[in-house]
C-alpha cells in the first residue's frame, strides 16, 4: 500500500510493507524525494527512541515465547498422564477451593475493621467476597502448577544479548537494603489491575531474598486512568511525611481487601490517616499538590525515556522486564545477577 503526499517540489512517498513478509526486500521504510529510509537510518537518526522501542519489542516477545511455553508445558503434562489437555486442565480447576463460610467472614471482619466497608452488611458483601477469594485461589493453583512444571520440564528463558538501561535513584522511595548487589525499580500504577496483581510476586521477591536486593518504587500513573494521578500525589504527600508510612500507605493501596472505592480522594484520606500521616500537613499538600505533581511527571518522564510503556513495568539492574510476570521469571533473572 503506498501514500504519496506533494507539497511543492517534495514528494514523500510511505510505503507499508506487512511485518509478515518474507522476502528479504519487503522491509518496512518511508520514501521522501525518491529518498528510502529504512531502519538503520532510524537507529541512527534517534538511537535512544529507537533502543526503546527494540527493547519493548524484545519483552513483548519474551512473554509472548513465555506464553507458548505454558501451553506446550500444560500439553505435555497432559500427554504424559494419558489425558487430553482439557482433562488436565479440568482436573487442575477442581484443586481450587472455594472459600468457606468462615473464611469469608473472616475477610469481612478484616476489611469492616480497616474502614473499607461502612454500613454494607456480611450478607450485602458475601458475594463479591466469594468471587476475590476464588480468583485468588485459582491463581495460586495454576502459578503453582506452572512452577513445577518449569522445574519438571527444565525450562529456561534466553531473551538475546543483555541489554541495560541506566534508571537513576534520586529521592525515591527504598525498600530492603540500599547497598544491595541488586537493584530492582518498579515503575507502578496505583489504578492498574496488574500492578495489583504482582505485588504479591514482589512481597514473595523481597522475602525471599531479604538484604540481597533494593527495591525501588517509581510513580507511572497512565494517563487513561483518571484516579491515578491523584493517588500518586498522596503517596508521595505521604512519603513527604515518612517513609515508612509511605510503604503502608502503597501496601494499603494494594491491599487485596481494600474498599471497591479505594482511590475516592476520602478513602485516599482515611488511609493516609490509618497509616499515621499528620493529616493537617496531609491535607494542605493535596490542596497545594503542584510541587508533589512535579514528583510525579518526572517519574514518568523518565520511564518513557528508559522505554516504559504500561505498568507494571520493572528494571532489574537496568534489564526491563514488562508486567505482572510469574516469580519464576523474576527469580531466574535475580539470580544471575546475584552470580
Amino acid at each position: 500500500m503506498k501514500f504519496t503526499y506533494k507539497s511543492g517540489r517534495l514528494f514523500a512517498t510511505i510505503v507499508l510493507a506487512s511485518v509478515f513478509a518474507t522476502g528479504c526486500g519487503d522491509e518496512p521504510y518511508v520514501e521522501v524525494d525518491g529518498t528510502k529510509y529504512f531502519e538503520a537510518d532510524l537507529a541512527k537518526s534517534s538511537p535512544s527512541s529507537y533502543k526503546a522501542m527494540r527493547d519493548e519489542y524484545n519483552q513483548q516477545l519474551v512473554n509472548a515465547l513465555g506464553q507458548l511455553a505454558t501451553d506446550k508445558l500444560f500439553a505435555a503434562e497432559a500427554k504424559k498422564q494419558s489425558k487430553t489437555k482439557e482433562e488436565y486442565m479440568s482436573d487442575l480447576r477442581k484443586k481450587v477451593q472455594p472459600p468457606t463460610e468462615a473464611e469469608m467472614r473472616s475477610m469481612y471482619a478484616r476489611l469492616k475493621e480497616s474502614g473499607q466497608i461502612g454500613a454494607e452488611s456480611y450478607e450485602q458483601v458475601s458475594d463479591r467476597i466469594a468471587q476475590f477469594m476464588l480468583g485468588q485461589s485459582q491463581q495460586e493453583v495454576m502459578q503453582a502448577e506452572i512452577a513445577r512444571l518449569k522445574k519438571d520440564y527444565g525450562y529456561k528463558v534466553y531473551s538475546g544479548p543483555i541489554v541495560r538501561q541506566e534508571v537513576a535513584v534520586d529521592d525515591d522511595p527504598v525498600r530492603s537494603n540500599p547497598n544491595a548487589k541488586v537493584t530492582i525499580i518498579e515503575f507502578s500504577d496505583f489504578e492498574c489491575p496488574y500492578c495489583t496483581r504482582v505485588q504479591e510476586t514482589a512481597t514473595q521477591i523481597r522475602a525471599n531474598y531479604g538484604d540481597k536486593i533494593k527495591w525501588v518504587v517509581k510513580d507511572f500513573p497512565l494517563s487513561f486512568h483518571e484516579k491515578a494521578m491523584a493517588a500518586h500525589v498522596a503517596a508521595n504527600c505521604v512519603l513527604l511525611q515518612d517513609k515508612d508510612k509511605y510503604w503502608e500507605f502503597f501496601d494499603g493501596l494494594f491491599a487485596a481487601d481494600r474498599a471497591p472505592n479505594y482511590l475516592d480522594p476520602d478513602q485516599l484520606a482515611s488511609l493516609a490517616g490509618r497509616v499515621g500521616a499528620n493529616m493537617k500537613d496531609y491535607n494542605m499538600c493535596m490542596t497545594n499538590s503542584d510541587a508533589m505533581e512535579a514528583e510525579v511527571k518526572a517519574d514518568i518522564a523518565q520511564g518513557e525515556g528508559v522505554g516504559v510503556r504500561g505498568t507494571p513495568a520493572f528494571f532489574i539492574n537496568g534489564r526491563f522486564v514488562s508486567g505482572a510476570l510469574p516469580y519464576a521469571d523474576f527469580d531466574a533473572i535475580i539470580k544471575e545477577e546475584l552470580n
